[in-house]
């Protein structure tokens, strides 16, 4: 104890008898302090914006109980997802949902005289983050007239029910196309409609 009184006597001492010392201090403390505001203003601008956040929130769920035509809103919504349901394709099997695929594309094959169609099932797989919409693709070969390619392209793009080209291969040596065709089904099981893409 008596070592930490002289200590601190001759820290005293020299700090009367010091003036860089003195000053070399006060700009410590000086920039911790600036510091220390510094920090704080920092803590007040994320509460300020944090608390403006919750505010434009809460305006919104104000505004949002204030309406009264939610059933309206719920019928429009419904009505909308009905219309949309129709340009997907339907069928309560995977069989079922590739039988459907080929014999469009047998149909399109005959309409555009395509000569020797052959058609394989591809794969059945949920679509991620679709709950209850499968991709089942099918590969189709055919050879072709010159134009034919371009209008088979344009039938599977403006089919009434939509059809997806995924790939394309054209061998214009042997006038044959290769194309993976996919369509997408509303009404599979999801355990019927394959493993989903884990990525």
């Amino acid at each position: 104890m008596n070592a930490l009184r002289q200590a601190l006597a001759r820290a005293a001492a020299e700090l009367r008898g010091n003036g860089r010392l003195r000053a070399g201090l006060w700009l410590i403390a000086g920039l911790l302090l600036a510091f220390g505001l510094t920090i704080q203003a920092d803590r007040l601008a994320e509460a300020a914006a944090g608390h403006a956040e919750e505010t434009r929130l809460l305006a919104g769920v104000q505004s949002a109980l204030e309406r009264r035509d939610w059933p309206e809103l719920l019928a429009q919504e419904e009505e909308m997802n009905a219309e949309l349901a129709t340009g997907f394709w339907q069928a309560d099997t995977e069989g079922l949902a590739q039988a459907q695929l080929q014999q469009v594309l047998r149909d399109l094959a005959e309409r555009l005289e395509l000569r020797n169609p052959r058609i394989r099932a591809g794969l059945t797989r949920a679509v991620p983050e679709m709950p209850g919409v499968c991709q089942v693709q099918a590969r189709f070969r055919a050879q072709y007239r010159p134009g034919g390619e371009l209008r088979l392209l344009y039938a599977l793009a403006t089919s009434e029910r939509k059809l997806v080209a995924e790939q394309l291969n054209l061998n214009r040596r042997n006038t044959i196309i290769t194309t993976i065709v996919s369509a997408y089904f509303l009404g599979l099981e999801a355990a019927t409609c394959g493993a989903e893409d884990d990525g």
